[in-house]
């Protein structure tokens, strides 16, 4: 059987997690946050596109250099 002090701290627990639930409420919007997610995912897809592409120029310098030809993407 659960002491005294044990159900005391349980509800102090308890009324903690509310008041932060409570805090999170008033103090973020829901639609900015929205935007923050979208802008996020917009800006880690453009940096993905561009270490893409600059990886893909890398490597036909690469083999041209080691090569001497044209890479074999470039030979269409």
């Amino acid at each position: 059987m659960p002491t005294r002090t044990d159900v005391v701290e349980e509800r102090i627990k308890d009324l903690e997690q509310d008041l932060s639930g409570l805090l999170a409420a008033l103090t973020r919007d829901p639609k900015r946050q929205a935007w923050i997610e979208r802008f996020w995912r917009a800006l880690s897809k453009a940096s993905a596109v561009a270490a893409t592409m600059a990886a893909r120029r890398m490597a036909a310098k690469a083999w041209r250099v080691l090569t001497g030809e044209p890479p074999p993407s470039a030979q269409r």
